[in-house]
């Protein structure tokens, strides 16, 4: 009975080695660790199968460390499956809540190591380290400001940042680039914002934050500001009358129109009136 028990492990074991579907729970949980704690279960088959829990969502999310810290993270697993190992019993009916107990207890713990970010970030699915699909230079976002007003930029990226970050804020004059060597250190420290209380023409060009974790560059950020002058303000009258003269014949832009009580009678006016003196006169001599 002992040989067939052993005979349906070794199957399983070479099933394990070669299935590609298993995820989390072949990338995370050592062979060696399976086989000893399903030794003691009752059915050795559905017992590799309960380590499938490995393969939850939460588990998939909780493993997202950095590339430092995936063998720690192993590491903190196999302690706790050794702990589990030592805790059941042959046949034991607490197996499944004591299973569930260690993966709730990874979770957790595996939840407070640093995350992966630009660098790389492990993935338990396929069991390697991938590339963040985020990309180091952001794009160039446009900002505007009125010549003497205040204005502020904010070193943020769409991603959640790791912690204990710095930004180094640089100036490219008056050029709207991403090439790194037109750029030149303003300021750096902890703080996210860049403010600017009165612009001027000087102002005006790109700006990069570029955000460090532990001396990485995790992002750059990018803002082009442009710098306008202050608007030219016409009063309602004076809009009035350039409207008005822009629908004037062009020889007339210049000279107006005498007023009405200034124009000369017409020359069909004064004839009538000259014939009807002189019929007036010829009518008295009779």
């Amino acid at each position: 009975m002992y040989a067939l028990v052993l005979c349906l492990l070794f199957l399983r074991v070479v099933c394990d080695l070669y299935d590609e579907d298993e995820g989390c729970s072949q990338c995370l949980v050592k062979l060696e660790l399976k086989t000893s704690v399903c030794l003691k279960a009752k059915d050795v088959g559905r017992c590799f199968e309960k380590f499938n829990v490995f393969n939850s969502a939460e588990v998939v999310q909780a493993s997202r460390v950095e590339k430092t810290h995936v063998e720690p993270l192993k590491a903190m697993l196999a302690t706790k499956l050794k702990n589990l190992d030592e805790r059941i019993e042959h046949n034991d009916p607490e197996f499944l809540e004591k299973l569930q107990s260690e993966v709730d207890d990874f979770i957790a713990e595996a939840s407070k190591m640093p995350r992966g970010f630009q660098d790389g970030v492990f993935n338990c699915i396929p069991c390697r380290l991938e590339p963040c699909d985020l990309p180091l230079d952001c794009p160039v976002q446009n900002r505007s400001v009125e010549e003497g007003k205040p204005i502020q930029m904010l070193c943020e990226a769409a991603f959640k940042l790791p912690p204990n970050t710095e930004n180094v804020w640089r100036f490219a004059d008056f050029l709207r680039t991403q090439e790194i060597e037109m750029f030149e250190d303003v300021v750096e420290g902890k703080d996210n914002l860049f403010a600017i209380s009165s612009a001027t023409k000087d102002h005006q060009g790109t700006y990069q934050c570029e955000v460090l974790a532990n001396e990485v560059s995790v992002v750059r950020i990018y803002y082009f500001l442009k710098v306008i002058p202050p608007n030219v303000k016409f009063g309602h009258s004076e809009l009035e009358k350039i409207f008005q003269l822009s629908l004037l014949p062009g020889e007339n832009l210049h000279a107006a129109s005498p007023p009405p009580s200034q124009q000369l009678p017409s020359i069909v006016l004064i004839s009538f009136c000259f014939t009807s003196l002189l019929l007036l006169f010829c009518l008295t001599l009779g």
